[in-house]
């Protein structure tokens, strides 16, 4: 996840002189070269997810974690597949892409909310995904997902470093 962030990062620093988009999946449209690359490193973080799911999770016995991170990592690949300028374009519009960047990103609330449980983590940190999704999610809508692509940035960060957090500790614990 955190490839990916950088990824996006990089993303929207390059479009730091157009703030016309209100996703990050409407940047990575904006040209045939970032679309390649956007799927590349999403294709490509995915595949890792997947082998840490399968390699770390299953062995330890952690089968509903690695559930829920092999879910978002294959819904993730989805999400980047149905990816074009016309899904990209509907962001309120029930289309294939925005079904699986939901189901993408509700995968990855399940696994860090679990995943945290699982490393025996503090529970305000789940208390904290779970109320900044929700006052996060309330301000789009209330903005009709102007600018969205703010929220998705600083959310998903938020969410790595958790993870990543929660990994690390796993790791070492093992």
């Amino acid at each position: 996840m955190i490839s990916v962030n950088a990824w996006h990062g990089f993303l929207l620093y390059s479009h730091k002189n157009d703030r016309k988009q209100h996703t990050i999946s409407q940047y990575a449209v904006s040209s045939g070269a970032f679309l390649r690359r956007h799927r590349a490193i999403h294709y490509l973080t995915s595949a890792i997810l997947f082998v840490f799911s399968a390699g770390y999770l299953l062995p330890h016995g952690y089968v509903l974690a690695a559930v829920l991170l092999s879910g978002a990592a294959i819904f993730d690949a989805l999400e980047v597949m149905t990816l074009n300028q016309k899904t990209a374009s509907q962001i309120t519009t029930v289309n294939s892409h925005i079904i699986t960047a939901w189901l993408m990103a509700f995968c990855y609330l399940f696994y860090a909310s679990h995943v945290l449980a699982i490393a025996k983590l503090s529970e305000w940190f789940v208390w904290a995904i779970w109320v900044s999704f929700a006052v996060l999610l309330a301000l789009s809508v209330n903005r009709k997902f102007k600018e969205f692509w703010l929220i998705q940035h600083a959310y998903f960060c938020f969410l790595a470093a958790l993870i990543v957090l929660a990994h690390i500790t796993l790791l070492v614990s093992s």
